[in-house]
Protein backbone atom coordinates (compact mmCIF):
# COMPACT_ATOMS: atom_id res chain seq x y z
CA UNK A 1 0.00 0.00 0.00
CA UNK A 2 1.56 3.27 -0.84
CA UNK A 3 1.87 5.92 1.65
CA UNK A 4 0.06 8.73 1.38
CA UNK A 5 3.31 11.40 3.17
CA UNK A 6 2.06 14.61 4.73
CA UNK A 7 -0.63 15.82 2.87
CA UNK A 8 -3.75 13.68 2.38
CA UNK A 9 -4.53 15.58 -1.07
CA UNK A 10 -3.08 16.59 -3.87
CA UNK A 11 -0.95 19.78 -4.44
CA UNK A 12 -2.37 20.01 -7.80
CA UNK A 13 -6.30 20.90 -8.24
CA UNK A 14 -7.91 18.95 -10.52
CA UNK A 15 -8.59 21.48 -12.90
CA UNK A 16 -11.30 19.50 -14.96
CA UNK A 17 -12.96 19.05 -11.46
CA UNK A 18 -13.41 22.68 -10.76
CA UNK A 19 -14.64 23.08 -14.20
CA UNK A 20 -17.56 20.36 -13.69
CA UNK A 21 -18.52 22.49 -10.59
CA UNK A 22 -18.66 25.67 -11.96
CA UNK A 23 -21.04 24.43 -14.57
CA UNK A 24 -22.95 22.87 -12.13
CA UNK A 25 -23.54 26.09 -10.26
CA UNK A 26 -24.12 28.43 -13.45
CA UNK A 27 -26.25 25.92 -14.72
CA UNK A 28 -28.15 26.05 -11.23
CA UNK A 29 -27.94 29.78 -11.55
CA UNK A 30 -29.70 30.48 -14.64
CA UNK A 31 -32.04 27.49 -13.88
CA UNK A 32 -35.34 27.92 -15.22
CA UNK A 33 -34.04 30.83 -18.23
CA UNK A 34 -32.17 28.38 -20.37
CA UNK A 35 -31.15 24.91 -20.74
CA UNK A 36 -28.13 24.35 -18.95
CA UNK A 37 -26.22 22.42 -21.31
CA UNK A 38 -26.97 24.96 -24.09
CA UNK A 39 -25.68 27.75 -21.51
CA UNK A 40 -22.30 25.55 -21.14
CA UNK A 41 -21.67 24.70 -24.59
CA UNK A 42 -22.20 28.79 -25.59
CA UNK A 43 -19.95 29.26 -22.66
CA UNK A 44 -17.20 27.07 -23.88
CA UNK A 45 -17.44 28.54 -27.25
CA UNK A 46 -17.17 32.16 -26.41
CA UNK A 47 -14.26 31.30 -24.04
CA UNK A 48 -12.53 29.40 -26.56
CA UNK A 49 -12.98 32.37 -29.13
CA UNK A 50 -12.11 34.79 -27.03
CA UNK A 51 -8.59 33.39 -26.23
CA UNK A 52 -6.46 33.07 -23.02
CA UNK A 53 -4.93 36.87 -24.19
CA UNK A 54 -8.12 38.44 -24.48
CA UNK A 55 -9.62 37.00 -21.75
CA UNK A 56 -6.82 38.04 -19.24
CA UNK A 57 -7.00 41.48 -21.35
CA UNK A 58 -10.49 41.81 -20.40
CA UNK A 59 -10.88 40.84 -16.83
CA UNK A 60 -8.53 41.72 -13.51
CA UNK A 61 -6.92 38.30 -11.99
CA UNK A 62 -4.33 40.48 -9.74
CA UNK A 63 -4.82 39.06 -6.14
CA UNK A 64 -5.25 41.70 -3.23
CA UNK A 65 -6.11 41.10 0.38
CA UNK A 66 -9.52 43.02 -0.19
CA UNK A 67 -10.57 40.51 -2.58
CA UNK A 68 -9.49 37.61 -0.41
CA UNK A 69 -11.41 39.43 2.57
CA UNK A 70 -14.46 40.42 0.82
CA UNK A 71 -14.85 37.77 -2.04
CA UNK A 72 -15.86 40.91 -4.35
CA UNK A 73 -13.64 40.06 -7.47
CA UNK A 74 -14.07 39.09 -11.01
CA UNK A 75 -16.60 36.64 -12.12
CA UNK A 76 -15.97 35.88 -15.97
CA UNK A 77 -17.81 32.93 -15.90
CA UNK A 78 -21.43 34.12 -14.44
CA UNK A 79 -20.86 37.53 -16.72
CA UNK A 80 -20.36 35.65 -20.02
CA UNK A 81 -23.16 33.50 -18.91
CA UNK A 82 -25.28 36.49 -17.73
CA UNK A 83 -24.90 38.24 -21.31
CA UNK A 84 -25.96 34.90 -22.69
CA UNK A 85 -29.41 34.31 -21.35
CA UNK A 86 -29.91 38.16 -21.61
CA UNK A 87 -29.06 37.67 -25.98
CA UNK A 88 -31.35 34.38 -25.95
CA UNK A 89 -34.24 35.69 -23.69
CA UNK A 90 -33.55 39.28 -23.96
CA UNK A 91 -37.73 39.17 -22.60
CA UNK A 92 -36.24 37.98 -18.72
CA UNK A 93 -34.69 42.10 -18.91
CA UNK A 94 -37.07 43.91 -19.86
CA UNK A 95 -38.74 46.74 -17.32
CA UNK A 96 -36.01 46.60 -15.16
Amino acid sequence: MKEQGFFAFPLMPNLKAIAEQNNTALESVFAGKIRGHFLIDIKNQVLEALGLNNFIKYYDFLWSDVRMITGIGEAPEYDICRMIVGIHKPELFMNI
